[in-house]
């Protein structure tokens, strides 16, 4: 059992650390919101003036390179995939006082080779130049500051209006969130604002999650396909640092495209989020309950599902290497069955690398508990080891990896899973972060048609190891 990244990839990601990536792969201890918002002139310096506006340039380049051993299903032999993921983003965000700044970045994103997407997913290929982030905002004047294009949640401390293509986060990326992990990210066109009143803050959005058609020289849209899209409201509460509320209600609507095998889906989600930090303390509660119609071929099915996640950590800096402690657990209903209603549980958009590097578990049809330690050997380095378990909370309730490819043409399924990740980031200087990481998963898989399983075996596992080099300008 030998797992190595190819030395072309090494060289290539080390080539790029000159000018390569800063950002975040995946650091367990950190809270996505909280990573994701920083001041406005941080990294970007006060711009640069012309006339009554001002600039700021943007840049988010990555090169990633991976080596996987996956298999068809769980159980089967593993093959060996590599490639180098490679995603640039370059761009200006140009302000004019205080309660006017539009955005506009444009990302080349490429898969050389077939890294596949997840442990169960096809392998893909994506290819794409397009712009990421093209948005205009108007907010009320009261500090006169700006966070960044790139923050995600809490945006300024006044009203604002955003429209144009952006990132959206709700639930902390459990149910929308901006999949930096990805080749290519996920940002939606959408319309988005918030406005405060006392300690609350009440916001709302609207987004495409899918056009209709596609638009080139001459308009080709097929005229009987129509936009998938999503709308939410939200509430966000935050009387002390240790105790922050964020309740939510969401409207899916997904219709079938030409030529697809799935049918039409609307959802409503609703629940709520809470949350704190303090003194190196931090936690989160989420629970969410789903409802509305699946169809399948000529009939409807009503849908009743519901998860929960949970997640703690502390960092200790009394004790040497200032180790980071975390514990977490989700559970997320499946199908049940001879049930005519729906019961698996739909994440939406989530981030992927919730449930581990490998990618083998999404918030659907779910029971998963995880326990990490981060330490620091110096104050440019961090080491993490993670355990992740994971099992379906239903037999065959709806499995899923985590970039939501249902395991549906395959004879096993994982009765369990255990998986390990290590992960070695190390940041130089300032706005540049190398990171190497190595995963492996084995479990126990259990036949489709008898129900029997197979019983655990360390033979053939799925294992991930991947080189990362990301430079990150804002």
């Amino acid at each position: 059992m030998r797992l190595r990244i190819a030395l072309p990839f090494a060289v290539l990601a080390l080539i790029t650390a000159s000018s390569a990536f800063a950002g975040d792969e995946h650091l367990e201890g950190r809270d996505r919101d909280e990573r994701s918002v920083t001041d406005g002139n941080s990294k970007g310096g006060k711009g640069f003036a012309y006339g009554e506006f001002r600039l700021f340039p943007l840049a988010d380049l990555r090169l990633r390179g991976e080596l996987r051993y996956v298999a068809g299903e769980p159980g089967a032999s593993t093959t060996p995939v590599g490639g180098v993921l490679a995603r640039t983003r370059v761009g200006v965000e140009v302000r004019r006082g205080d309660t006017v700044r539009a955005v506009l970045s444009v990302q080349d994103a490429r898969v050389l080779g077939g890294a596949p997407s997840g442990l169960m997913s096809t392998p893909t290929s994506p290819y794409a130049t397009a712009p990421f982030e093209a948005f205009i905002e108007v907010k009320e004047r009261r500090t006169g500051t700006f966070l960044p294009a790139t923050t995600a949640e809490y945006e300024t401390d006044g009203a604002y209006l955003r429209v144009g293509r952006q990132r959206l986060v709700v639930a902390n990326g459990l149910l929308v969130g901006a999949n930096d992990w990805s080749p290519t990210g996920r940002s939606l066109d959408a319309v988005r604002g918030e406005i405060p009143w006392g300690r609350l803050r009440f916001g709302a959005f609207a987004a495409l999650t899918s056009a209709p058609g596609t638009f080139g020289l001459g308009v080709d849209a097929a005229s009987g396909t129509r936009a998938s899209n999503l709308e939410g409201v939200t509430v966000r509460w935050a009387p002390t640092e240790l105790f922050r509320v964020e309740a939510f209600g969401l409207l899916s609507k997904t219709y079938a495209r030409a030529g697809s095998s799935g049918g039409d889906a609307q959802l409503v989600t609703a629940g709520a989020r809470l949350h704190g930090e303090k003194s190196g303390f931090q936690w989160q509660l989420m629970g969410a309950y789903q409802g509305g119609t699946r169809t399948y071929t000529a009939s409807e099915a009503d849908v009743g599902a519901y998860a929960f996640y949970a997640s703690a950590q502390k960092r200790v800096p009394e004790l040497r290497l200032n180790p980071t402690f975390r514990v977490g657990g989700a559970w997320a209903s499946g199908n049940r069955a001879g049930s005519s209603r729906v019961g698996a549980f739909d994440p939406l958009l989530p981030d992927v690398q919730t449930f581990g590097l490998l990618d083998a578990a999404a918030l659907t049809n779910l029971v998963a508990a995880h326990g990490a330690v981060t330490v620091e050997p110096g104050v440019p380095t961090r080491l993490s080891l993670r355990y992740q378990f994971a099992a379906p909370e239903r037999k065959y309730g709806g499995e899923t990896d985590a970039y939501l490819t249902p395991a549906t043409t395959v004879s096993r399924v994982f009765a369990s899973r255990h998986e390990v990740d290590l992960t070695f980031a190390y940041t130089p200087v300032r706005d540049l972060e190398l990171v190497a990481g190595y995963g492996i998963l084995a479990g126990v898989a259990r036949d489709r048609a008898s129900g029997a399983t197979s019983g655990f075996s360390m033979k053939d596992p799925a294992q991930l190891a991947f080189l990362s080099a990301r430079f990150l300008l804002h």
